[in-house]
């Protein structure tokens, strides 16, 4: 069974009870002459179990929202908007799940300000794989977006209250998201689940600036990320995160990055690029379930943050993690400044308290690259 493409153009309210077997729904709304237009689409399989539904509509607010709960799989499908000025904005999940797992989403769209916004809140309970993301990109060229992907070789791997925005308008793209919980747990005998965080922006003038997490084999929690991109420069940022990799499974680890980045000329050989990147590396072992309390620990003087800027030509990365004592453990970070054939590099850092920084700059190639410890 399939349903049709349905285009509303007065507020109205849908509300669907749908059993396994049903193929897909699409439904649409156009403001304005066409000027805004926000579509969303749904498709179910064999293996979805049961699905509720409720889509509601606003054609005059220019929004659209899905509001979904059920159990099984759910193939990928998204919900998107875009306006006459080239910014556009889209949400998307997907999950590959059992009898056993169970879902709860929502997303919407509408204006923001000057652009549009689209947004996803989503929990997932006892899935082989989750995967969803918040993504938005203007005229100019700017983009941004931030994503979650946790998988696992039995149905375990759970997500709770995960949340993204993405905003566009004609100068500034944006990308958001937060959770409380992601669990990607350890396994014996078969391959431990992880769990990535990836929050990124990009413009037209070749800056790039990339904050990225992965947990294997343990959870994370209270994460919050964002990047966002204009005309002149990339940033992204960590606020905060918790997390543990647990002590008697194999490969257990927390990785930690940032990333920054820009190329003067796209056409030249890859040493004209400027590159600071700063990274953090937890292994797990068979006697101390390995974790951090708090990351970054000082948000105002070692922010977890990726910047770059071709029109000031420079770039910048940095990140601090603390983890207490009492679980016998050090993590160990590394710094990397690339500026021009000359580079800048701390290898490993350890301890309880540390933080990293790498920057690039516009002055000479010896004072203008720099990777220092902070704490």
């Amino acid at each position: 069974m399939r349903f049709p493409t349905i285009w509303l153009s007065v507020p109205v309210l849908v509300i669907l009870l749908l059993a396994s077997g049903v193929s897909a729904i699409n439904i649409g709304v156009s403001v304005g002459n066409g000027n805004t237009v926000a579509n969303t689409n749904n498709a179910y399989d064999k293996d979805t179990t049961f699905v509720k539904q409720t889509i509601e509509a606003n054609p005059q607010g220019a929004s659209l929202s899905s509001s979904i709960s059920g159990g099984g799989s759910l193939p990928g499908a998204s919900l998107s908007i875009r306006d006459a000025k080239g910014n556009y904005a889209e949400t998307y999940r997907s999950i590959t799940g059992s009898p056993s797992t169970t879902w709860t989403y929502q997303m919407s769209t509408g204006t923001d300000g000057t652009g549009v916004k689209a947004e996803e809140w989503l929990t997932v309970k006892n899935a082989y794989s989750i995967s969803a993301w918040g993504y938005a990109s203007n005229a100019e060229g700017d983009q941004a977006k931030a994503s979650v992907t946790n998988s696992h070789s039995s149905p375990i791997a759970c997500l709770t209250n995960w949340y993204t925005k993405a905003h566009a308008d004609i100068s500034l793209v944006s990308a958001y998201q937060s959770a409380d919980h992601a669990y990607a747990g350890a396994s014996h005998g078969k391959p431990s689940g992880t769990v990535k965080f990836d929050t990124y922006a990009t413009n037209k003038e070749t800056d790039w600036a990339e904050a990225y997490t992965t947990v294997t084999a343990g959870y994370a929690q209270n994460y919050k990320a964002s990047a966002q991109s204009g005309a002149r420069y990339a940033q992204a940022d960590i606020y905060n995160l918790q997390a543990s990799t647990l002590s008697y499974a194999d490969g257990g680890s927390i990785y930690n990055e940032m990333y920054a980045r820009h190329i003067d000329n796209p056409s030249s050989p890859a040493d004209t690029r400027d590159v600071s990147w700063v990274d953090l590396s937890i292994a797990g072992n068979y006697y101390w379930n390995k974790h951090l309390s708090t990351f970054p620990y000082n948000s105002i003087s070692y922010p977890a943050h990726a910047y770059s800027s071709k029109y000031l030509d420079t770039t910048s990365a940095s990140q601090s993690e603390f983890q207490p004592s009492s679980n016998g453990n050090a993590g160990v970070e590394r710094a990397y400044a690339f500026n021009y054939g000359h580079g800048g590099r701390i290898s490993t850092i350890s301890g309880y308290k540390v933080g990293t920084s790498s920057w690039t700059g516009p002055t000479s190639p010896y004072s203008g690259v720099k990777a220092t410890t902070l704490a």
